[in-house]
């Protein structure tokens, strides 16, 4: 069985292309609060979010799974997680300088993808993750190859598995 972390802070970094999101699904109504981004990018743009790791380490490897969704039937949304362990003493501004990138990914929305969840589980291993530290994580929208045309949501957790 898989140990979740959700964040406990969540932010829509660039102004006029990521916001607070209540999305709706069409038919029965369902309501999912995240962190949305608009539809057609048309510049990268950030989120960011910060989880608080537990004082002993799960087991299992972590990864972070990504959970995204819309309302399209087509088209393709890229992000590249960046983040680093900071501990609490640590000047998060300092640190924040140099994220390190998991590398660009894909979701891909085609037929009847809407209102499905689209799933990505990336290992973390770009930095290490430390006990009582902080996962400190920027999703970059990469607007290079962003076809999706109507606006998504966005939720990450940290899990062991």
């Amino acid at each position: 069985m898989a140990f979740r972390l959700s964040p406990f802070s969540a932010f829509p970094a660039t102004e006029g292309k990521v916001y607070p999101d209540i999305f709706k699904t069409d038919t029965n109504s369902f309501w999912i609060e995240g962190l949305g981004v608009i539809a057609s990018l048309g510049a990268d743009a950030q989120l960011h979010y910060v989880f608080h790791v537990p004082s002993v380490l799960p087991e299992g490897t972590v990864k972070l799974e990504v959970l995204a969704m819309s309302q399209a039937t087509s088209g393709a949304a890229k992000f590249n997680p960046t983040w680093k362990s900071i501990a609490v003493e640590e000047d998060f501004d300092l640190a924040l300088g140099s994220l390190n990138a998991e590398g660009t990914q894909t979701f891909t929305w085609a037929g009847s993808g809407d209102d499905r969840f689209k799933r990505a589980k990336i290992d973390l291993d770009a930095d290490t993750v430390v006990a009582d530290e902080f996962i400190v994580l920027r999703l970059v929208m990469e607007t290079s190859n962003w076809t999706l045309a109507a606006k998504s949501i966005w939720l990450p957790t940290v899990i062991w598995e």
